[in-house]
């Protein structure tokens, strides 16, 4: 399955009136930029312009690279849940898992996502993965508030949608716990 056609399935929040360039377009844009290290709205924009003739070429692109505004308007009003859920189902059919693959899970914050910080209400959101070391890839990902949900609780559920058995899991000694129910 390739990563367009799973992207095709993201509901695009911009009006119908007036789209240049399909939601699927703009993903496999910013996608290559960030796997190229052009991270943020104006970066993706240099990127994809300086590399306009293949974008084009490759994504049918029949009005050019779109602006940076563009991109910030996709990204900033996107379905978050709805972009996940089309990643895994890109890396559920790339990423061809088999008893004795070697998995690591672990959770990481984002950045600029502190929020009520000093106080006892703090909270942030983060993203958790499980990276196979056998291929290289990324098998799952899935992100969190950290005041509704623990990295642990997270880990537990990302590691039962697999559908394999025999995998080798290696996690941070913080996913050890006995009882993970007073860990947020």
């Amino acid at each position: 399955m390739s990563l367009l056609s799973c992207l095709s399935v993201i509901n695009d929040p911009r009006r119908k009136q007036g789209c240049r360039t399909s939601i699927e377009q703009i993903f496999c844009m910013v996608t290559l930029s960030y796997v190229c290290g052009y991270l943020g709205y104006r970066p993706v924009h240099k990127f994809c312009e300086s590399h306009s003739e293949l974008f084009i070429s490759v994504l049918g692109l029949k009005h050019g690279i779109p602006s940076h505004v563009t991109f910030r308007e996709v990204l900033m009003r996107i379905n978050e849940q709805e972009l996940i859920d089309a990643f895994n189902m890109w890396t559920n059919s790339y990423v061809a898992l088999k008893s004795g693959d070697a998995l690591s899970g672990d959770g990481k914050s984002l950045k600029s996502t502190v929020s009520q910080q000093p106080t006892s209400e703090q909270d942030f959101q983060s993203v958790v993965s499980l990276f196979c070391q056998t291929t290289g890839l990324i098998a799952k990902i899935a992100t969190y508030r950290h005041k509704k949900v623990s990295e642990i609780q997270m880990l537990k559920e990302l590691i039962e949608t697999l559908a394999v058995n025999g995998l080798i899991i290696r996690m941070d000694a913080l996913h050890t716990q006995k009882n993970d129910t007073n860990h947020h």
